[in-house]
């Protein structure tokens, strides 16, 4: 992969990230803040209650590693010297996606379109792991 293939997948999935990170953000804040309205609707019990607080918590996690992914991507794009924190953000996306297939298949909550969802983070996460890493050996670091 040439450097200037790996810059334009740096910036075009660094922007994908931050777009995708800031909406995953705001629906990981609404689920958290809808979590105590819901108990009140549906009559929640305190175990699913906490599950679904859990869920929402982990949901903001996931989209601020995303966000960060897409940040330090798009400054690396700009600035192979800076490409560690793009490299180390992609090692923890991918870990945290991977994570979070696993636990959404073995709870059984996946249909065609979260599947898709999980398949894509993962995708983009190796992508630009790969594109990072093949920047950091031309710099040196």
């Amino acid at each position: 992969m040439t450097l200037d293939t790996s810059r334009k997948i740096l910036k075009v999935v660094g922007i994908l990230g931050i777009i995708f990170g800031v909406i995953a953000l705001i629906f990981g804040v609404l689920a958290f803040i809808g979590s105590s309205m819901t108990s009140v609707d549906l009559e929640l019990t305190p175990e699913q209650l906490k599950l679904v607080k859990i869920t929402g918590i982990a949901a903001v996690v996931l989209a601020l590693i995303t966000l960060l992914e897409g940040i330090f991507s798009v400054r690396a794009a700009n600035d192979f010297s800076k490409i560690m924190p793009a490299w180390i953000f992609a090692i923890i996306s991918l870990v945290a996606n991977v994570v979070d297939g696993v636990l959404s298949i073995a709870r059984g909550g996946t249909d065609g379109s979260s599947m898709v969802s999980i398949v894509l983070s993962i995708a983009l996460s190796c992508l630009v792991f790969v594109a990072a890493n093949n920047n950091k050996k031309s710099v040196g670091k």
